[in-house]
């Protein structure tokens, strides 16, 4: 079950009473105490409040008359955040209070002691409210990490950021001499950089691992996020058909569904809402710039029934590593381009199915089994057939290539012993030399 938890980091300075939001909100010295109103109020007794401060903060601001060389003339003034809590529990605030002492984070042992401290707290399913308003020194910037990587191994959510901007109104003393009803200082909903931080997931997703449907979480925010008006429903349509064409080239590369693939309708459906939805001010600059490179991705794709779509799914999968893929579309892929070029034959055959088993089995006969007339399955129930292409140069040039390639397939698909480098490389070599004979040679015989 998913608790919500309010981390807060409490700072050195003696804070002065401000109104934070609007001129309606009560005054106090701690932005704590308005965002835990804000936030908190609703809250069960399962989920908590983490306050974490530093000896010194402690001394200044969690303790009650934290700074008394000042002259102060408001009670409220004198109590720390910690009696200020205190008291809000009493009053029916249901969250467990929580207080933790830190390091100052002046050297790397302490920040590293620091995050260990605050990454202790974190259950699985947390649900973060981070202010990181008094955050101090590397604090900010690692505790972006820190709920990113606790996200990863805790499965924990960062829902909110938010920044109580009281440098707004000047420093200090001289907002001291602003009427109270006048200090008025903003909130800040840095929420925005947590959407950041998936954007760069995503586009990593996609650039380093080919994964095109890591936008889908990018889309269903950005779905969420639209006001519920006739365009925007538009857009929101549009946005469903982007996350569905990356989501069936994902699964059709991974599942090998080459007919799938050649026929080209994901790529149709795609171009056809891709070059408004960039250009849709529902979008910010971020999540346009991946819209366009997932566009550059697919441009090399047709919108069509086209060959030319399952090449481009064979270098898209080994260019990201998906190597049992290559292997699998490759080869038949090359066995496809072979029935088509023995397409005067098909109607010798009752089934695709056979003569597809035709062409792989005459690709990969042992020259000894041809020598020997020992012909088995499809090549001995059509051994006419058998005798006159296998003496055709392009059937001879390919035949070395294609085996090869299909034994390596065997050892990646059939957990056979092999070297992954090795197997990537030649890949190379194999899947090149048979592309380049299928568009080269003619039915010739030697």
């Amino acid at each position: 079950m998913a608790h919500k938890k309010f981390i807060s980091f409490l700072g050195t300075n003696n804070y002065v009473q401000v109104k934070y939001g609007s001129a309606e909100e009560k005054p106090t010295r701690f932005i704590q105490e308005h965002l835990i109103d804000k936030l908190c109020k609703d809250w069960d007794n399962d989920d908590q409040i983490l306050i974490f401060y530093t000896k010194e903060s402690r001394a200044h601001n969690w303790e009650n008359n934290g700074h008394p060389e000042q002259s102060v003339k408001e009670d409220i003034e004198r109590i720390g955040l910690g009696q200020i809590l205190k008291n809000k529990k009493e009053n029916g605030l249901k969250p467990k209070i929580i207080e933790r002492q830190i390091a100052e984070g002046f050297s790397e042992e302490e920040v590293w002691s620091i995050f260990d401290t605050v990454y202790k707290e974190l259950r699985e399913n947390d649900e973060i409210y981070f202010d990181v308003t008094h955050a101090f020194r590397s604090i900010p910037l690692f505790s972006t990490i820190l709920f990113n990587f606790s996200r990863f191994t805790r499965k924990t959510k960062l829902c909110g950021i938010y920044y109580g901007a009281f440098e707004k109104l000047g420093p200090a003393f001289k907002v001291r001499e602003i009427p109270l009803e006048e200090r008025i200082a903003p909130v800040i909903d840095l929420t925005s950089i947590i959407n950041l931080q998936d954007l760069t997931n995503t586009a990593s997703g996609i650039k380093q691992y080919g994964k095109t449907s890591s936008v889908e979480l990018l889309i269903k925010k950005a779905t969420n996020n639209l006001e519920k008006t006739k365009a925007n429903n538009r857009f929101t349509e549009a946005l469903k058909t982007i996350k569905e064409c990356t989501s069936d080239l994902d699964h059709f590369i991974l599942a090998n569904r080459m007919k799938d693939i050649e026929e080209g309708k994901f790529v149709k459906d795609f171009n056809a809402v891709i070059n408004k939805s960039i250009q849709s001010d529902n979008l910010n600059n971020a999540e346009r710039e991946i819209f366009k490179t997932l566009k550059d991705l697919f441009s090399n794709f047709k919108p069509e029934k086209n060959t030319d779509n399952i090449e481009a799914a064979i270098e898209w999968a080994y260019k990201y590593d998906m190597l049992p893929q290559a292997y699998t579309l490759a080869e038949e892929y090359i066995i496809s381009l072979c029935c088509i070029k023995l397409n005067d034959y098909a109607k010798e055959f009752n089934k695709e199915k056979d003569i597809r088993t035709f062409v792989s089995g005459t690709l990969q006969i042992k020259k000894e089994d041809i020598d020997s007339g020992n012909l088995k399955n499809e090549l001995k129930d059509h051994d006419d057939v058998f005798h006159k292409i296998i003496k055709y140069n392009w059937i001879t040039g390919l035949r070395p290539a294609f085996k090869k390639l299909a034994d390596n397939r065997n050892i990646i698909n059939h957990a056979k012993k092999g070297n992954y480098k090795d197997l990537h490389n030649q890949f190379r070599n194999y899947y090149d030399d048979c592309i380049a004979i299928l568009k080269n040679m003619t039915n010739h015989a030697y």
